[in-house]
C-alpha cells in the first residue's frame, strides 16, 4: 500500500473527512484533500504529522533483525 492509500485507508477506518485530519495536523483544510486529490506521494514529515494527528505511530522496521525507528513530527 503506497502512503496515498494508507492516508485514505486510515481516514475511513478512523471516521475523519479529509479536512477534519488536515485540522487535527494544525494545516490549512485543504491540506490532505489536494494531497489526496493530485494523486501526490507526501513527505515523510507529512506522513509523521499525519499519524500522530491520527493517533498513530510512523515506525521503520528493520526486516532483518525487527529492530525499528519511531519517526516523529
Amino acid at each position: 500500500m503506497n502512503a496515498t492509500e494508507t492516508i485514505r485507508t486510515l481516514l475511513e477506518r478512523e471516521g475523519f473527512s479529509s479536512t477534519e485530519a488536515s485540522l487535527r495536523m494544525g494545516m490549512k483544510r485543504a491540506y490532505l484533500s489536494s494531497i489526496l486529490s493530485n494523486n501526490r506521494t507526501p513527505k515523510v514529515n507529512t506522513l509523521a504529522k499525519f499519524a500522530e494527528a491520527m493517533n498513530y505511530e510512523l515506525i521503520l522496521r528493520s526486516r532483518d533483525d525487527g529492530y525499528e525507528f519511531i519517526i516523529d513530527e
